[in-house]
């Protein structure tokens, strides 16, 4: 029998980890801006239409 909950569990472990790290990143990259359009750019660098959390929840599909 395969154990489907160990990979749903393993998937969304890995998942919350790519979140953790791009919070992180954009943590940093936000301390280094010195002025509103570099924290505008990281903005939509990571909440954006093509930004990297929203390919991440695109691959929450893939969870299930």
């Amino acid at each position: 029998m395969y154990n489907f909950e160990f990979y749903i569990t393993k998937g969304v472990e890995k998942l919350f980890g790519k979140l953790e790290e791009l919070k992180i990143q954009a943590i940093e990259e936000i301390k280094q801006a010195e002025n509103m359009d570099e924290i505008t750019n990281i903005r939509v660098k990571y909440l954006g239409k093509k930004g990297h959390l929203t390919s991440i929840l695109r691959g929450m599909g893939q969870l299930s």
